[in-house]
């Protein structure tokens, strides 16, 4: 992303301008991904182009991932199970 959008004007680059450059990327990244993919998923799921703020927390790998099916409803089950080693946690 840098250096394309940013490359040829970087003597005159300023916040608002990176931010606006920023912003125009992630919409045709988003667009690209809605015309070349499943698009009904993608669009009932995360229809804005901004970042889901529950990824900035520090989290491993696999918590990660259960967070994010999580967010987009993909957990199996109503209710959930209880932890062998921890039965009195919820």
């Amino acid at each position: 992303m840098w250096k394309p959008l940013c490359g040829p004007i970087l003597d005159t680059l300023n916040k608002n301008k990176f931010l606006s450059l920023r912003t125009k990327f992630l919409a045709d990244q988003f667009q690209n991904l809605c015309n070349n993919s499943d698009p009904i998923l993608l669009s009932s799921t995360r229809p804005t182009i901004q970042m889901d703020p529950i990824l900035w927390l520090p989290m491993t790998c696999s918590e990660r991932s259960r967070v994010l099916r999580w967010r987009l409803g993909w957990l199996p089950g109503d209710k959930p199970k209880e932890c062998i080693f921890h039965p009195y946690h919820n």
